[in-house]
């Protein structure tokens, strides 16, 4: 079902309330951002709980809830992370496996694990703000590829077929290279 007709399905089942096409088309601009899949579910949900014509505001926190219910936000703040690795050096070898909470973490760790077990106490505080100052680097790249997957996942059908041919593609790596350097420079 495209989108119009999702929103016309959500308007249908408020027939009482006498929704109007200007309402069904503001509606649909103002959650041009959420993806199908999104809108489709927060149309259901709202048509199966709501006692009356669900605002954009709650059909937003209906796609919200869902999407952080599927996949939940994969940056954990520092002081989780901080935590995490004390807890696998009291716990862990040099040679052990640590079985890491997050991908995020397991690839900060991956070339320092060996480095963190091998220091004494009085060098670890330099390794740990070098450690937090790349994490939050790490963090600031994911959060940039969750939203820009985010939006490309908003776009048309047919915009996103033509973001994934070459020409595009090529486009597209050269603005987000342009953004990571006008990023740095503030």
């Amino acid at each position: 079902m495209d989108r119009l007709g999702m929103l016309q399905k959500l308007s249908a089942s408020f027939a009482r309330e006498n929704i109007k096409t200007e309402t069904i088309l503001i509606y649909l601009d103002m959650l041009r951002d959420v993806p199908d899949n999104l809108l489709e579910y927060s149309v259901a949900k709202c048509i199966n709980t709501c006692r009356f014509f669900p605002t954009v505001s709650e059909i937003r926190t209906v796609a919200a809830e869902y999407r952080n219910s599927v996949s939940p936000n994969p940056i954990k703040p520092w002081s989780e992370v901080d935590r995490e690795i004390h807890n696998a050096m009291r716990h862990y070898g040099v040679n052990d496996v640590v079985p890491w909470s997050c991908p995020l973490v397991r690839e900060l760790m991956k070339d320092r694990w060996r480095t963190f077990c091998e220091m004494t106490n009085d060098e670890q505080g330099t390794a740990y703000a070098q450690t937090r100052m790349a994490y939050e680097g790490m963090c600031r790249q994911k959060k940039w590829e969750i939203e820009s997957g985010e939006a490309i996942a908003s776009l048309p059908p047919t915009t996103r077929q033509q973001l994934q041919s070459s020409k595009l593609n090529d486009s597209v790596k050269m603005l987000s290279n342009k953004f990571s350097e006008k990023e740095k420079k503030e």
